[in-house]
């Protein structure tokens, strides 16, 4: 198991944003981000992942969004 944090900070746009968390390139089922058009967001989510395992999170959006204030944690658990 790990604890997976993702934050995206404040921006200047006025545009929604949806982060998609994926793992082993499928995306995990209701762990989406919605980034409201104003300041900023995060979400912390317990998931079960195995020695090997790929994490990633992708904009699943239809504009392009600027990752000048992002940011990632894993923690895993013993």
């Amino acid at each position: 198991w790990c604890v997976f944090s993702f934050l995206f900070g404040e921006r200047a746009d006025d545009v929604d944003y949806t982060i998609s968390l994926y793992q082993n390139d499928a995306i995990v089922v209701n762990e989406s981000l919605q980034l409201p058009t104003a300041g900023g967001a995060s979400k912390t989510i317990l998931l079960s992942a195995n020695a090997g395992d790929t994490l990633s999170i992708y904009n699943t959006s239809a504009v392009d969004l600027p990752l000048t204030n992002a940011s990632l944690t894993v923690l895993k658990l013993s």
